[in-house]
C-alpha cells in the first residue's frame, strides 16, 4: 500500500505525476491534496493545467481559500485523470449539467464512460 506522500499530488514534478500508470483490476487509488500547505508556485504550476472557463469560474470566487480550493480540486482531478489515462492534464474537456455538474466530454469518456 501506498502512503499519503506517495499519493499525494506532486505539484513540484507535475511530468512524475502526469506519467500513465494503470490501475489493476483489484486495485483502487486514493488521492488528495492539502490545500492549506500550497505555496504560491504550487497554485501557479496547477493554474496553468485549467481551462479558460475553469480559470473564469475560479476568478468569480470572493474568497481567496475558496479560489485556491478551486484550482487545487480541479488541478488534482486533471492530474489525477492523465495518470491514469491517455491525454495530459490540460487536454480533457469538461460539460456540465443544467444543475452545473460536471462530467468528462463524450469523446474522451470512454466506453463505458468514466463518471464521477
Amino acid at each position: 500500500m501506498k502512503t499519503d506522500e506517495e499519493n499525494d499530488i506532486n505539484v513540484r514534478n507535475a511530468e512524475r505525476a502526469g506519467k500513465r500508470q494503470p490501475l489493476s483490476p483489484d486495485e483502487v487509488a486514493v488521492w488528495l491534496c492539502r490545500v492549506e500547505s500550497l505555496v504560491d508556485a504550487d497554485l501557479a504550476v496547477m493554474d496553468r493545467v485549467l481551462s479558460e472557463d475553469e480559470r473564469a469560474r475560479r476568478d468569480r470566487f470572493v474568497f481567496a481559500e475558496d479560489r485556491r480550493a478551486f484550482t487545487a480540486a480541479h488541478a488534482l482531478l486533471r492530474t489525477v485523470l492523465s495518470r491514469y489515462g491517455p491525454l495530459p492534464p490540460e487536454a480533457w474537456h469538461f460539460e456540465t449539467t443544467p444543475h452545473g455538474k460536471p462530467f468528462l466530454a463524450p469523446a474522451q469518456a470512454g466506453n463505458p464512460p468514466l463518471s464521477f
